[in-house]
């Protein structure tokens, strides 16, 4: 009963069972141990075969971030699923925090909301074991570009602690931009 709990609740829900041969057998000596012929019988029932489930797990947990606040946020994706010999290629829409096909037939992810920046991440069949589920994707809010698009054209609306301020609240790094980009510190 223990093991089929934390089958369903997997990595906090994060998690699932791949389907490759190599998870299939790790689970296979899980599930199917060699149990004893008697009580002292402890040569083939290794008590330590029950975790390797674990071998069997993949993340496929996707999470948005709004980069100016920092916490996770609901964004809608769009999800390009590969052609295989099974299925023709498609596309769905889903809304993060959410659960992902497996990495081998993922082709597209796409934010498609109006309220951030559209950005898309490409999974090339041949990198499957890339770090790119594993990496922390930002989402920028469109209105945060006005402010950032004045910097560039010269108007000199916004100061450096602000745009610091940008993108990190790291108070350090804030104080550390207003005292070495004071104008009376280059008067010294």
């Amino acid at each position: 009963v223990s093991l089929a709990t934390g089958f369903l609740f997997l990595g906090g829900g994060m998690r699932t069972f791949s389907t490759n041969s190599s998870s299939i057998a790790a689970l296979l000596i899980t599930l199917y141990p060699r149990l004893p012929m008697g009580p002292n019988d402890n040569r083939c029932h290794l008590q330590a075969f029950r975790h390797l489930y674990v071998l069997a797990t993949e993340a496929r947990w996707i999470q948005t971030v709004d980069v100016d606040i920092g916490l996770p946020v609901y964004a809608p994706i769009e999800v390009t699923v590969r052609e295989t010999e099974h299925y023709a290629e498609s596309s769905f829409c889903k809304v993060t925090p959410c659960l992902m096909p497996e990495r081998a037939i993922l082709k597209t992810v796409r934010v498609c909301g109006p309220r951030y920046w559209p950005q898309v991440i490409d999974f090339t069949p041949e990198v499957t074991a890339s770090r790119a589920m594993h990496k922390v994707f930002g989402l920028t809010s469109l209105k945060a570009s006005d402010t950032i698009t004045d910097v560039h054209s010269g108007s000199g609306s916004i100061t450096v602690d602000q745009l610091v301020g940008t993108f990190s609240y790291d108070p350090s790094l804030i104080a550390f931009a207003q005292f070495c980009c004071d104008p009376m510190w280059y008067n010294r």
